[in-house]
């Protein structure tokens, strides 16, 4: 009825399928199969039969299982599996994407923070930069924007699976042949993790600051010495700061710094100004230096020149120093002062008080006489405060009868001109 299988005969077969053998009739199920029924169809034989076909039975057993493992082990193996480790086929990295930066404005060198997900933890596995920037700034305009490692790679501060936090690249003065800084305002940002990259929407970048120059409104004048403590607006032209300075509310956050005082910059509203893109400022009296150094444009008046610097509150943005003259003198403004006879035989040394603004700059009070036979003399003032200063009149250097013009000069030599007649009695 049903003949069991030799299995040795089975290892000398060359010819097999998937399993190690030719055909259905050979497979191992079958084999197992026959075996099975050979068994129970041959009860009535004798039991030495019996165990010869009970051995083959597990023949055919051990051969199903060391087909099975090797079957398996060919599939691990195998290069084109792409659920196995084989380092010719690594696992595909996940797909990057971009949901947003902030903050929504960001001056060049000030970190962006790029949200999404798919970066790699590793700085290095991320790769940053700016292009296809519709507007820029400075010598960089015109620039090819796909050039991807120059300056337009990013530096990455530190990295997670879903933000990125990156200083914005730009051209600095350095790498600009000493020219001022310059770099894109309305770039997007593209980051790429192995072979995947995204590309976020346009930002929003705002450049950093310079001086053009500085002017007094409504004049020719450019590079005279600005007067500390003068009432008058001066004017401060600047640039460099972009499109979107405005929308940030940037010129409401400007200071000018000099030397140790800080002043704020206020948009100047007139059309009449002599400098674009103005700003103006006065500067308090104390950055009077009280140096006598000769103004480079104004013939009669003394100036030292000392850096402006203009920054942006609550950021470390500022500008380069920009070197122009401070009048060494304030601005002095003195009240009128009556004209008045005194006594030369009353005892005592009558005084006039002098008030106005910055009157304590006046180093010597002249009296002066244009009669010949009324020498001239002088006296130093002696200062109370800013606004106030007292003048001893010096009769006894004085000729009674004469008539005397009285003016102050300051340290530097500059003169009040006349303001009082002096005029000297019996």
């Amino acid at each position: 009825m049903f003949r069991g299988v030799d299995p040795g005969n089975l290892a000398n077969r060359k010819e097999h399928s998937i399993f190690g053998f030719r055909n259905r009739s050979t497979s191992p199920f079958l084999l197992f199969q026959s075996s099975f029924f050979n068994t129970r169809a041959m009860g009535t034989v004798k039991h030495s039969k019996n165990r010869k076909t009970v051995r083959s039975f597990w023949h055919v057993a051990f051969s199903l299982l060391v087909g099975s493992f090797l079957f398996a082990c060919a599939e691990e193996q195998d290069p084109n599996n792409p659920n196995n480790n084989n380092p010719n086929n690594p696992p595909v990295t996940a797909k990057v994407e971009i949901t947003g930066t902030s903050p929504e404005y960001v001056f060049w060198g000030e970190e962006l923070t790029i949200s999404g997900s798919g970066f790699s933890t590793k700085v290095e596995d991320n790769f940053v930069w700016i292009k296809q920037e519709v507007a820029a700034l400075g010598t960089c305009l015109g620039e090819s924007p796909t050039d991807s490692l120059g300056w337009r790679k990013a530096t990455i501060v530190t990295a997670t699976p879903t933000s990125l936090k990156i200083k914005i690249p730009y051209k600095t003065a350095a790498q600009n042949d000493g020219k001022r800084p310059c770099g894109a305002i309305t770039p997007r940002v593209s980051v790429t993790v192995g072979k995947s990259t995204a590309v976020s929407q346009p930002l929003k970048l705002i450049g950093l600051p310079f001086i053009r120059e500085i002017c007094v409104p409504n004049s020719g004048f450019k590079g005279a010495g600005v007067i500390p403590g003068k009432d008058q607006d001066n004017i401060l032209s600047l640039g460099g700061l972009g499109l979107y300075a405005d929308d940030a509310g940037i010129d409401k956050k400007l200071k000018l710094n000099i030397l140790s005082e800080s002043v704020p910059l206020e948009v100047y509203e007139q059309s009449l100004a002599t400098c674009s893109g103005a700003f103006k400022f006065r500067l308090p009296a104390s950055l009077a230096s009280g140096e006598c150094t000769p103004d480079p444009v104004l013939t009669g008046r003394f100036a030292r020149k000392e850096d402006f610097v203009v920054s942006i509150d609550n950021t470390t943005i500022k500008s380069e120093p920009f070197s122009y003259p401070v009048a060494s003198v304030p601005e002095i403004t003195i009240a009128t002062i009556p004209s008045q006879r005194v006594s030369w035989s009353k005892a005592g040394n009558p005084a006039i008080n002098v008030t106005g603004k910055n009157v304590n700059w006046l180093s010597e009070a002249r009296f002066l006489s244009t009669n010949s036979n009324c020498p001239g003399t002088s006296i130093a003032p002696v200062p109370i405060n800013p606004e106030s200063t007292t003048v001893t009149i010096p009769l006894a250097t004085m000729k009674v009868g004469c008539s005397y013009q009285l003016s102050f000069r300051t340290n530097c030599g500059t003169s009040t001109g006349q303001l009082a007649t002096i005029i000297i009695d019996p």
